[in-house]
């Protein structure tokens, strides 16, 4: 214990149960080397359990240094983030809730390299500061093939803004609405979001 203390504190303490120490602690940024230096470490520890990590869900957690830097909310491991999901090998990894919820309209492009269900499926996360980055995608996935991408874009959008389009439908559908419903209610987004895209605010 006592070398874990400052040069400072008086040796007369002994270190006897109840003793009570005061020191400052001083909590700065780092320097861009320090911080190349960090990010490098702790991707070099973590790169081959990422690989791996997929076939681990089930049977034991990820390392906890693994979802540090999915859920870290600096973005000073975005580009490796990035790598990772762009790389098919990692494709099931389901981290990307982490990525979303970062304050910076940069996480979303990060996310559109993975496949629309997933990244739509993140976007529920997305931090209000990145939402107006994300919806021309949603009013684009409107008509995509996928009836869950379809479903889920149509309702983030609802929930994001407070507005609907042609909604006739009770409750949730995961396949409305329809290829051909969602190219009538593309139209109305798409020029509500020209209308409204410089004044938006989530």
């Amino acid at each position: 214990m006592r070398e874990y203390l400052p040069a400072d504190i008086p040796d007369a303490m002994n270190l006897v149960p109840g003793s009570i120490a005061h020191f400052t602690i001083t909590i700065r940024n780092g320097t861009d080397s320090e911080n190349a230096e960090m990010v490098d470490r702790w991707t070099s520890l973590v790169e081959p359990v990422s690989a791996r990590a997929v076939n681990m869900l089930g049977a034991r957690r990820p390392d906890a240094a693994l979802e540090a830097i999915w859920y870290a909310r600096q973005n000073l491991f975005l580009p490796s983030l990035a790598k990772w999901i762009a790389d098919p090998a990692l494709s099931q990894i389901p981290y990307l809730d982490g990525v979303a919820m970062r304050p910076d309209p940069a996480v979303v492009p990060v996310l559109l390299q993975a496949a629309p269900a997933r990244t739509v499926r993140a976007f529920w996360q997305l931090n209000p500061v990145a939402i107006p980055s994300a919806i021309a995608k949603c009013i684009e996935w409107l008509t995509d093939e996928q009836g869950q991408v379809r479903a889920a874009a149509e309702s983030l959008l609802v929930k994001w803004t407070g507005r609907s389009f042609d909604h006739d439908w009770e409750g949730y559908s995961d396949q409305r609405p329809t290829v051909e419903e969602g190219q009538k209610i593309q139209l109305r987004w798409q020029e509500w979001w020209e209308q409204n895209r410089s004044s938006f605010r989530p």
